[in-house]
């Protein structure tokens, strides 16, 4: 009786190897990424994704900036005092 589990078993793991056999053969070598570049061409909602994600880096960057020169110690904070 055990000789049937192990049997039914292992016929049942050789077919689904040889289903994944299949599947990796039919795949195609190329990187996922290639399957993905160009997907979004001429779409406006990927666009204006595109441009906020823009305008918030940008916004970051002006605003540390500004953190930077106010920061005390710091050597534009040292040259404004001194001008000013």
């Amino acid at each position: 009786m055990a000789n049937n589990s192990i049997e039914a078993r292992l016929s049942a793991l050789e077919g689904e190897l040889r289903r994944l056999k299949q599947i990796v053969q039919g795949h195609e070598e190329d990187p996922w990424w290639k399957h993905v570049v160009g997907s979004h061409e001429n779409d406006p909602v990927f666009a204006e994704i595109v441009k906020l994600g823009r305008e918030i880096r940008t916004g970051e960057r002006t605003s540390t900036k500004r953190r930077k020169a106010s920061k005390p110690g710091s050597k534009r904070s040292r040259a404004a005092d001194e001008r000013g």
